[in-house]
């Protein structure tokens, strides 16, 4: 079965299953023309998250922007379209993240992070592996069963 990996169900499914929250999407509707660079780097679409009204950069494949190209993009779309921008990946290395995290930037990277400052959510899915213990017999224990076998 193939997963479906649209930005949207990620990000829904992610905030849906981590935080219980249930986004909205909806399609672009202002008529501020875009440079190239940001039509080409990023799909974009209206968020809608805690009635709070976003707009989703989701970086496109085979793209990789670094935070402080991201953080002028950023800001050129929230002056001019007048709300709040968040960036959205399928990953992102940890020394880019960490720069996003000091640069202030909210993003989302599905079944990993959450970063949006503006509603003061750091939510990181750092899970421990558990680490299975394996059943042993101590040295007396042992003895016993050994003298145990041995005379039957």
């Amino acid at each position: 079965m193939k997963k479906d990996t649209t930005p949207q169900k990620a990000i829904d499914a992610y905030l849906n299953k981590a935080l219980g929250l249930q986004p909205t999407f909806s399609a672009r509707t202002y008529s501020e023309p875009l440079p190239y660079i940001i039509k080409n780097n990023y799909t974009l679409s209206n968020l809608k998250l805690l009635d709070h009204s976003f707009l989703l950069l989701w970086e496109n494949e085979n793209v990789e922007t670094s935070p402080a190209t991201l953080a002028k993009h950023i800001k050129w779309v929230e002056d001019r379209i007048g709300f709040p921008a968040i960036f959205g990946s399928k990953s992102i290395e940890a020394y880019n993240r960490k720069r996003l995290v000091e640069r202030k930037i909210p993003f989302i990277v599905p079944e990993n992070q959450l970063y949006l400052p503006d509603l003061g959510i750091d939510f990181r899915e750092h899970l421990k592996k558990v680490r299975s213990k394996k059943p042993t017999l101590s040295p007396s224990a042992q003895l016993l069963l050994l003298a145990y076998l041995l005379r039957a």
